[in-house]
C-alpha cells in the first residue's frame, strides 16, 4: 500500500501576502477557503469571474482582495508568502511553481501535484473545529465525500462541546495550581463530553 508522507499543518496566514494566479472556477475553489484566513489576498488574471469578485464582500464585511486584471508577469510572486498557480495553462502553472521554488516561496500548481509544495485539502469546518482531509492528491473526489460525511453527521456534535470544555479548562486553571490535578480533572470532564457525543450519535442512528 502506498505511503502518505505529507506532514499536516495549519498555517497562520493572517496578514501574509498570498497570491492566486488565475481567475476561473479552479481559482475560486481555492479562494473560498483562503478568504477565511485574513491573508492579504491578491488575484492576478486577465479575466476574473464574478464569483471571485463577490468573495471580496461588501461594506461592512469588505475583505479587500487586490484584483490585478492582466496576465502574470515574472516577478509578481516577489514578497509573497504563498502562491497558488491556477491558470488554464499547465505549462505556465509549472513555470510559476518552479520560479517560486527558486525563491523559497511556498507554491502549489493545480496541474502539478507531485512538484507542488502542498495540496489544498478538503476542509470540514464548524465553529472552532477544522478538519483537513487529503488523499495524497490522488482522489480529491473521495476526500470531498469524506468531508461531507464528517460535516453532515459528526461535526455539530463535537463543535458544540468545544466551548464547554474550554470554559471548564479555564476555571480549573484558575482554581488549581497543581498541573497533575488540573490535567486529571480536565481529562475526566472531556471524557464525559465524549461519552455524551457517542450517546447522541447512537440516538441519531
Amino acid at each position: 500500500m502506498a505511503e502518505n508522507l505529507l506532514y499536516p499543518v495549519f498555517l497562520k496566514l493572517e496578514g501574509r501576502k498570498v497570491l492566486v494566479i488565475g481567475g476561473g472556477f479552479v481559482a475560486f475553489q481555492k479562494l473560498t477557503s483562503l478568504i477565511q484566513t485574513k491573508a492579504k489576498l491578491t488575484v492576478i488574471a486577465p479575466n476574473i469571474i464574478n464569483e471571485i469578485r463577490e468573495l471580496d464582500g461588501e461594506f461592512p464585511n469588505k475583505r479587500y482582495i487586490d484584483f490585478i486584471e492582466r496576465d502574470y508577469n515574472w516577478g509578481d510572486e516577489k514578497d509573497a508568502f504563498m502562491v497558488i498557480a491556477a491558470t488554464n495553462i499547465p505549462e505556465l502553472n509549472l513555470s510559476i511553481l518552479n520560479r517560486c521554488k527558486d525563491q523559497l516561496i511556498l507554491a502549489s500548481s493545480v496541474d502539478h501535484t507531485e512538484e507542488s509544495d502542498f495540496f489544498v485539502p478538503s476542509i470540514a469546518c464548524q465553529s472552532d473545529i477544522k478538519i483537513a482531509i487529503s488523499t495524497n492528491g490522488k482522489a480529491p473526489g473521495l476526500a470531498q465525500g469524506l468531508r461531507k460525511l464528517i460535516q453532515n453527521n459528526f461535526l455539530t456534535h463535537y463543535a458544540k462541546r468545544v466551548p464547554l470544555v474550554y470554559s471548564f479548562r479555564e476555571r480549573i486553571k484558575e482554581k488549581y495550581s497543581d498541573n497533575k490535578k488540573r490535567n486529571k480533572l480536565i481529562r475526566q470532564f472531556t471524557q464525559r463530553q465524549l461519552r455524551r457525543i457517542e450517546s447522541e450519535l447512537n440516538l441519531a442512528k
